[in-house]
């Protein structure tokens, strides 16, 4: 695991009809990877883009591309996913009872694989997942729409789960989505956070990459 903080910039913070144009702005701002929400309307009420648009992005950028798939069927788009530019998936540990399996088919696409948690999931479903995730997503608003505030007893959960994978031979990137800002970063690297996903703090940013360097130099 990297001691290093990541910025992931979630794209659909952005101006959605320049998408190019915010991908450049993030490059510029020096953020670490781009940060895809793909959603299909069912797991999460709210429609985003799918494996066209991320196809077309890609040629945009030379960042790392993470797909966070808030789907109810995750396993439809991991190989298509693969081939278009992708190097992260994220899935919802709610939308499968066969979590591991899916893991490893995400690997075999030589993809670095991860579940994201809801806020409502217990900490105690990762248990088992010792040596398997790449990424652990902690989702710190309700998954489906960019702009809701930090959920603050995400700081507990966070305690938890740092307590559960201290002893892991392998352990995960773990990552905050939703209300990340400068406000907040300092708690969350203080518990083992090393990947902060932002969306409105970086896209509203009077100045992104004195956003960025906040954020990295924490």
């Amino acid at each position: 695991m990297t001691d290093e903080i990541l910025v992931y910039a979630s794209i659909l913070g952005g101006d959605l009809a320049n998408l190019s144009s915010e991908i450049k702005r993030v490059e510029e701002a020096g953020a670490d990877a781009i940060h895809l929400d793909v959603m299909d309307g069912h797991f999460v009420p709210n429609l985003t883009f799918g494996p066209p648009v991320i196809k077309a992005l890609s040629k945009y950028t030379s960042l790392p591309m993470h797909a966070h798939l808030m789907v109810t069927n995750p396993w439809d788009y991991i190989k298509t996913l693969a081939q278009i530019g992708i190097q992260e998936v994220t899935f919802h540990i709610e939308t499968t009872p066969h979590p591991i399996r899916l893991l490893r088919e995400i690997r075999e696409t030589g993809l670095r694989g991860g579940i994201a948690i809801s806020p409502a999931t217990p900490e105690n479903s990762i248990v088992y997942l010792e040596n398997e995730i790449d990424i652990l997503l902690v989702m710190s608003v309700e998954p489906g729409f960019a702009g809701q505030s930090f959920i603050e007893n995400t700081y507990e959960k966070l305690k938890r789960i740092k307590e559960i994978v201290k002893n892991w031979k392998k352990r995960p990137l773990i990552m905050v989505d939703g209300g990340v800002s400068d406000r907040n970063a300092k708690k969350l690297v203080e518990l083992g956070v090393r990947g902060l996903v932002c969306a409105s703090y970086l896209f509203k940013a009077k100045n992104m990459k004195e956003a960025v360097d906040k954020l990295k130099n924490i």
